[in-house]
């Protein structure tokens, strides 16, 4: 059963289902730690379709780099001949939220329930400033798993998940949200080399390799294109 972590805090921190679930989530994570590998040799000999060598210079408030940008603008323009909206996970101050929206007409959804780092006040009033232009924008201040049920959409084109990267919620994103992609769409994951969680959640999509493909990737960024018949 997949389980929001977030849904897990209407339980007091020493509930014995709450206590379980912590503990074995910091298991996974000290195992992710250990075990952590550079998702660039991971793909060696997968040849995805995309590839960057660096991640390129740093841009001003995001953590996405511009090489990475740019390989996001590329699965923008991979996913044209969709009609399905775009989600973003994590929204930060917006620049990512602005890069895809001006790429496209599409639909782009904007979650982020602006709760503790990353979210504060400040930064969400620079986020609204920063998209508040741009029509094809909806902000949903909203979890991942409660904006996965809220939003009215049946199928999404392309997906970038960029929230909290420990196991339990970088797991539970992709699962809930790749379920809710489009055959032939893709789905980002930012923060791959550098966090323990998200980097075994790639490691274990790339190593299960039964519903997607390595479609593109950029020190730090991964996207993969889900498999099937495009519907």
């Amino acid at each position: 059963m997949l389980i929001d972590p977030f849904e897990l805090k209407k339980f007091s921190k020493l509930h014995p289902y709450r206590l379980i679930w912590t503990g074995y989530s910091r298991l996974v994570d000290s195992y992710g730690r250990i075990t952590q590998t550079p998702i660039g040799e991971k793909i060696e000999g997968v040849s995805p379709e995309n590839l960057f060598a660096d991640r390129g210079s740093s841009l001003t408030d995001t953590a996405v780099t511009s090489n990475q940008a740019k390989l996001l603008e590329l699965a923008v323009a991979a996913t044209e001949r969709f009609i399905e909206p775009i989600v973003e996970i994590g929204s930060y101050r917006g620049v990512t939220t602005r890069q895809l929206a001006l790429a496209t007409n599409r639909v782009v959804y904007a979650v982020d329930p602006y709760i503790g780092y990353g979210g504060w006040e400040a930064d969400l009033a620079i986020f609204k400033e920063r998209v508040e232009s741009l029509a094809n924008v909806k902000f949903l201040q909203e979890t991942s798993g409660r904006a996965v049920k809220k939003i009215n959409a049946d199928l999404f084109s392309l997906i970038f998940i960029d929230a909290l990267h420990d196991f339990a919620n970088t797991y539970f994103d992709f699962m809930s949200w790749g379920a809710v992609l489009k055959p032939g769409g893709l789905i980002a994951l930012h923060d791959v080399d550098d966090f323990p969680g998200t980097n075994l959640v790639c490691r274990r999509i790339i190593e299960r390799n039964d519903k997607y493909l390595v479609w593109g990737y950029c020190p730090n960024l991964a996207i993969f294109m889900k498999k099937g018949v495009e519907l």
